[in-house]
């Protein structure tokens, strides 16, 4: 630190930049979730943290924690410390349309879907053509059995991705389960213009495609 009082408040802006930094490269690159909430307790311990990325970062942190985590208990834990510090950060900006996102993502793996169903509406009104938040409320409604606004959201949601890999085995899978197979066949012929080698060599084998095909989060 300098010791110009005049510069506390820059130099503290500085380290709250460069540590917030260091703790999403540590998360989103690195896949490092120690090491970001390491930078984010050095914030803490300085009484630096008092802001909307801390909590942001930190509830992001714990997650990720959850989604690497296989023991029930501690996933529990950590998703209710992870919507703690979302909430928190939200508070900061009610119209941060991921925050939104990543909330809704909590309450459906904590399996409370109406809540999960407020916060992902919320995302989208605040941000209606995100791919990936359409792509997850289509999921809340397959939650309910609900195929037929599940097709109407990924089917919005294909007018403006045409070549949404994710969307469109999402539509496939949904007319595979209700057993309307000739329109399963249109969408994966549809999804192997995208990804031909993966069509060419599991020979439409639906259930090794499903494993090649990753939805992420991020």
């Amino acid at each position: 630190y300098n010791n110009n009082n005049n510069n506390d408040s820059d130099d503290n802006n500085d380290i709250v930049i460069i540590l917030n930094i260091a703790s999403i490269v540590s998360l989103q690159y690195l896949n490092n979730t120690n090491n970001s909430l390491k930078y984010c307790n050095i914030l803490k311990y300085n009484n630096i943290y008092n802001n909307k990325y801390y909590y942001y970062i930190k509830g992001l942190t714990y997650l990720q924690i959850v989604i690497n985590n296989n023991n029930y208990n501690n996933k529990l834990k950590y998703l209710n410390k992870s919507i703690n510090y979302l909430t928190k950060s939200l508070h900061y900006d009610l119209n941060d349309y991921k925050l939104n996102y990543y909330l809704s993502i909590c309450y459906s793996l904590l399996r409370n879907i109406n809540k999960s169903f407020k916060y992902i509406h919320k995302s989208l009104q605040l941000s209606p053509y995100i791919e990936h938040s359409l792509n997850f409320l289509s999921l809340l409604y397959i939650s309910r059995k609900q195929y037929d606004n599940a097709l109407l959201t990924l089917n919005s949601c294909l007018k403006q991705f045409p070549n949404s890999i994710i969307t469109l085995f999402s539509i496939a899978r949904i007319y595979q389960n209700i057993n309307q197979f000739d329109k399963a066949l249109i969408q994966y012929k549809k999804l192997s213009n995208s990804i031909p080698k993966i069509f060419r060599l599991r020979n439409y084998n639906t259930d090794q495609i499903e494993a090649e095909v990753k939805f992420e989060l991020w």
